[in-house]
């Protein structure tokens, strides 16, 4: 019975839709719909052509080709108008000031438009000048001058302008030691038209710490706060600093606040320095430090961050001794994140030389709570596995700042090691250079005396699980370790260095990066192969994970497809992973779901 109703249910469901449907009511509407345009020849891809030697970026992509750049001035009418896009043009007064075929930049505009100051290619006719500065273009006579003529090497950056209109700051180098040369501030004045150093030859003004946390800072380095006087940052022993200098050269620090100064606004403002007692107490100094002029203090506003803070806004207001904390936007959430607290050490590297260091101890209940067992001694420690991790560049450096991928590995249990090798920057022009012409040896004795220097002073560090891992110059450097030491179980190489010779030919900066910082070109074809890490693949045990974005035009995929491949054929154990719609910033700044994903596959590979 169950089985002859259920058999009729579809023709008495159907004789219930027809009645359903001769009951409906239908509507007539009026609708458009866009006629789709025949396909043409324009629709299919085409050809591209690149006749300049820069034809694209990385971050940025292939550059346009074939474009005018402009300044235009928009006057606005001063009634209320409700204008529409399609005739504009009819309301709003638009006229072309300055044009030229290559971009530019806009760095100022004088109150009363009699000049502009540009930035541009320091030669924009010659492909092999990779350097840039400023020009002064007269809105009158229509004549653009450099205003660096004096350094025709050197490369430079607008920095600030005073308010009267008299000096220029300008930022840049003079070219001495190539791209590793230290910038310094430096002084034009319109008057006399010279080009004059400020500050020490032997400090780099331009922040280079290395992190992965800060974000859309705005890269300013110096700044005016009177006629006179300007503030400027300087990078010193993985420190960002704030020093007060003057037209006449002479200079002070004004803030030490042993972290990283990320960005900052200074004023003078009226009124004496801050007393507050809630201030932070930083770099004590013999005296107060006040800076006067008619009657006015020195107020400075700045972001900061430490090894174990995210970021702050803090307060100075003539002593440094009294740095105010204003705001902490990461306060609630760290109430409940443990954190690991660095270790802070010097070593003898290559020729004895003084490398700075630190070391981060993983975060567990081992380290982070007390226990009430009285039967477990204090020097008993569980062994745990560390990670030598190499910055990329190599002209920045580690420092104190706070380092999110490097807290995530310490509270997945990995030691982390850090070190400042030579060639990397904030100690000096001599440490900077020293690697020109020299990748791959006293760096990597660096390298390998701080790894040394950490396992003595912690025993508690398994040796058997030692790991290493790098990007750009650091993934260099981890092809370059693999290949000529066995002491580490596993390594993670990330947008790497593997070939010079194609990287030559192949990245954005390939050409002119190779001949000044490897001194070779590709005549020196043998000696470019020597100082490849491909050339060493046949020695390689280490089980190694190659990590690339395919849109990295900084360090091209096919590095790290020829290393992949390389390790393949020697049958060392290997993975190649890939990330798309990224380039050769994708731990800083790439896709929030992609940069998830590479740190779960970075633990994976770590604890196989």
């Amino acid at each position: 019975m169950d089985s002859q109703k259920s058999a009729l249910a579809p023709q008495q469901s159907l004789k219930k839709l027809l009645v359903l449907l001769a009951q409906t009511i239908v509507l007539t509407i009026k609708m458009t719909q866009k006629k789709e345009p025949p396909t043409t020849s324009a629709d299919f891809p085409h050809l591209n052509r690149y006749q300049k030697l820069l034809y694209k970026i990385d971050g940025v992509g292939v550059l346009p080709q074939e474009h005018d750049y402009f300044i235009k001035k928009i006057t606005l009418p001063t009634e209320t108008q409700l204008v529409f896009q399609s005739d504009r043009d009819n309301h709003l007064q638009i006229e072309t000031l300055y044009s030229q075929e290559s971009s530019f930049s806009l760095d100022y505009a004088s109150h009363d438009e009699s000049f502009f100051l540009l930035g541009d290619d320091l030669d924009p006719d010659d492909e092999t000048s990779f350097g840039n500065t400023v020009y002064y273009y007269n809105t009158k006579d229509k004549k653009k001058t450099s205003l660096t003529t004096s350094l025709p090497k050197g490369s430079f950056a607008f920095g600030d302008i005073n308010d009267s209109e008299d000096d220029i700051l300008l930022v840049g180098n003079d070219f001495k030691y190539q791209f590793v040369s230290l910038n310094r501030i430096y002084r034009y004045h319109l008057e006399t038209k010279e080009l004059t150093p400020l500050t020490d030859s032997d400090k780099e003004v331009v922040d280079t710490v290395a992190t992965d946390f800060q974000q859309q800072t705005d890269g300013k380095v110096v700044t005016f706060i009177d006629d006179s006087h300007f503030i400027y940052t300087t990078s010193e022993t993985g420190l960002v600093n704030l020093y007060l200098g003057n037209l006449e050269g002479k200079n002070e620090m004004v803030i030490n606040d042993h972290g990283h100064i990320t960005g900052f606004s200074a004023q003078l403002v009226d009124g004496n320095s801050d007393t507050t007692d809630t201030a932070d107490t930083a770099d004590k100094t013999d005296k107060t430090h006040k800076i006067h002029s008619a009657n006015k203090t020195l107020q400075i506003d700045y972001t900061y961050s430490n090894q174990t803070t995210p970021s702050q806004l803090k307060h100075y207001r003539g002593d440094p001794t009294r740095l105010v904390t204003v705001f902490d936007p990461n306060e609630t959430v760290l109430e409940h994140q443990l954190l690991s607290h660095s270790e802070h050490f010097h070593y003898s590297g290559a020729d004895d030389w003084s490398i700075e260091g630190w070391y981060l101890p993983p975060v567990t209940l081992s380290t982070t709570e007390e226990t009430n067992e009285s039967d477990e001694s204090d020097d008993k420690q569980t062994k745990h596995p560390a990670i030598l991790y190499i910055h990329g560049g190599p002209q920045v450096n580690y420092g104190e700042s706070y380092f999110h991928e490097m807290q995530s590995l310490a509270q997945k249990g990995y030691g982390v090691i850090l070190l400042n090798p030579r060639g990397g920057n904030s100690y000096g022009q001599e440490f900077v250079k020293a690697i020109l012409g020299d990748y791959g040896h006293k760096d990597y004795e660096d390298l390998m005396l701080g790894v040394d220097a950490v396992l003595e002073k912690h025993p508690e560090i398994n040796q058997n699980e030692l790991h290493v891992m790098g990007g750009s110059y650091g993934g260099f450097m981890t092809n370059w370790i693999v290949g000529h030491t066995n002491r580490f179980k596993r390594a993670i190489t990330q947008r790497s260095i593997s070939n010079w010779i194609s990287f030559y030919g192949t990245s954005d900066v390939g050409s002119f990066f190779v001949e000044y910082q490897l001194q070779h070109d590709l005549e020196d074809y043998e000696e470019l192969y020597r100082m490849s890490p491909i050339k060493y693949v046949a020695n390689i045990k280490t089980p190694t994970l190659v990590m690339h974005s395919l849109n990295d035009y900084r360090c091209p995929i096919e590095q790290g497809e020829q290393f992949f491949t390389s390790l393949k054929r020697h049958n060392v154990e290997t993975e190649l992973i890939t990330f798309p719609q990224s380039s050769h910033g994708l731990s800083r700044n790439g896709l929030p779901n992609l940069r998830v994903e590479r740190f779960h596959e970075i633990i994976e590979w770590l604890q196989k």
